[in-house]
């Protein structure tokens, strides 16, 4: 089945719901105290020997899933019918910023062609020219590279990533979803998501020992109380 690489909207992992919940749940293994505080200074020591990037990846597929369950339950069309779509909105990897002054972390999803045709097909046309005028319309400190005007682009099988993505944020917009909503959703269910495992598997041995002994400081504090 073909498929095409789409631009996901998403908020990224700097200072975002995403990135709070991802840190929550590392520095959850270093709290020391009974109101689970984490030990500061174990985790100034450590921070940096968690596996992030498969915490990260494990965020994104959860994420995906959720939005691929609301596309299926919550639209009215029958975009989930069709063909690939149990092969669509699987996770392709995330662009992260060397900086981020400017932008955030990008996330990418491979969506089969049947399915993005079926998309384009219950989009309406003011919300996609509503959100091509948003994203590619030059301005301070920006210059883009596609025409705002989305009915000056090529033909549907020659959109990128980005332009995919246009279209998909005016489906969702046309369909009510809303991202913080959903993000807020999957914090709440984060000790679910397997999360936990993913920012230890790999993790250096700083880790491991600093986990060791926020065990010994929390176990120490309740043999004393």
């Amino acid at each position: 089945m073909k498929t095409r690489e789409m631009n996901i909207p998403f908020d990224g992992f700097y200072q975002s719901i995403s990135d709070s919940a991802i840190d929550d749940i590392a520095y959850g293994f270093l709290d020391t105290e009974e109101q689970g505080e984490p030990n500061w200074d174990l985790v100034n020591h450590c921070c940096h020997g968690f596996n992030w990037g498969a915490a990260q990846e494990a965020w994104c597929e959860a994420y995906l899933y959720n939005l691929k369950m609301f596309i299926e339950h919550e639209c009215p069309t029958p975009v989930h019918q069709a063909e690939g779509w149990d092969e669509s909105f699987r996770f392709a990897g995330i662009d992260s910023p060397q900086f981020y002054n400017f932008t955030t972390d990008r996330l990418f999803a491979n969506v089969a062609w049947p399915v993005v045709r079926r998309i384009y097909s219950n989009t309406k046309a003011e919300s996609l020219t509503g959100c091509a005028k948003e994203m590619f319309t030059s301005r301070s400190g920006f210059c883009s590279f596609y025409d705002p005007d989305w009915t000056e682009w090529d033909k549907l099988k020659e959109w990128d990533h980005n332009q995919l993505g246009c279209l998909f944020r005016a489906f969702l917009y046309d369909h009510g979803w809303d991202m913080q909503e959903a993000l807020s959703d999957l914090y709440d269910a984060s000790y679910e998501l397997g999360i936990e495992d993913a920012v230890l598997d790999g993790a250096t041995s700083e880790v491991t020992r600093c986990i060791k002994i926020a065990d010994y400081l929390r176990e120490r504090q309740y043999r004393v109380a």
